[in-house]
């Protein structure tokens, strides 16, 4: 199967990204990027992911303190980036 490297930098056409869920008919691509089977919502990480299912269930994202990563052709939920620190 061939990739189209749009998919890679977030501007392909959803229909043509590589991974996909016949449940819920979502569609995304990378490495990292994580589905899941129970709530059918997309992290670009297994961080984020993890920090969605804490003991049983899982948490909305937003509630979680998650945003929507920018960029992607598809709806995908990322950790905040961290604040930067004036510690020397």
């Amino acid at each position: 199967m061939t990739v189209d490297p749009r998919a890679l930098a977030g501007t392909a056409d959803p229909a043509t990204l590589p991974h996909h869920d016949s449940r819920c008919g979502a569609r995304w691509s990378g490495y990292t990027t994580s589905h899941c089977a129970k709530c059918h919502k997309t992290f670009t990480g297994l961080d984020a992911f993890d920090a969605h299912k804490p003991l049983k269930g899982c948490l909305d994202p937003a509630s979680a303190g998650m945003v929507l990563a920018e960029g992607r052709a598809y709806e995908a939920w990322r950790l905040p980036e961290k604040e930067p620190t004036d510690e020397a």
